[in-house]
């Protein structure tokens, strides 16, 4: 049914009883977060509004499966970028998400091998894929 409702939910958080609260913690976890989440999402921790920064880029390189390969996980595209410096460590992977919802990250093998630290990227697959 159409709605003149904005989309989205609101989650306040209020009166926190913490001897100390790392504010500058948080928003860098929700930061590194929002990179494997809905790109469309919108973040404040108290009035600032929290935004990835993608790392700057040397290299970009797409994959999409063909013929047989295609047909578990229909038509994906893989992409792998290479960052002009190393990441930190949470930034090191791949995400895997399933329409838009993020599931997992991975280096597929490739932890601690040679320029490891400087890859990152994402997969889409929007249906379950099927075993033959």
């Amino acid at each position: 049914m159409p709605t003149g409702e904005r989309n989205g939910t609101t989650v306040e958080i209020a009166s926190i009883n913490l001897r100390t609260l790392d504010q500058a913690g948080i928003i860098a976890f929700v930061e590194r977060h929002l990179a494997k989440w809905s790109k469309n999402a919108t973040v404040f921790v108290n009035n600032h509004e929290c935004e990835f920064e993608e790392p700057a880029v040397a290299e970009t390189k797409t994959f999409s499966p063909h013929g047989a390969q295609r047909d578990a996980p229909g038509d994906v595209t893989l992409t792998i970028k290479v960052a002009k410096a190393p990441l930190d460590s949470e930034l090191r992977s791949v995400s895997i998400l399933a329409n838009g919802v993020w599931y997992e990250t991975t280096l597929a093998g490739s932890k601690g091998r040679e320029m490891s630290q400087n890859l990152f990227g994402d997969i889409d697959v929007p249906r379950p894929a099927t075993v033959p």
